[in-house]
């Protein structure tokens, strides 16, 4: 029996600037968590409730729920 978490990504743009990124994601029944962010976006703690994290283009700086598009 395994027990690896499976994992997917989802492809990621800025809705600013059309910036293009991928997200990697492992799923665990109802959790989810972020395993890597492609070049050109990073992660922090969001300023807007109830999103903890957000994804923020290094090209201009917009961020994004991440779950938006989800």
């Amino acid at each position: 029996m395994s027990s690896e978490i499976p994992q997917f990504t989802v492809n990621i743009i800025c809705p600013k600037c059309s910036a293009l990124g991928v997200v990697v994601w492992e799923k665990d029944g109802a959790q989810r968590a972020l395993v890597s962010l492609s070049k050109g976006f990073y992660e922090r703690l969001s300023r807007k409730v109830p999103y903890p994290i957000e994804l923020v283009c290094h090209e201009c700086g917009t961020a994004q729920a991440e779950d938006d598009g989800l």
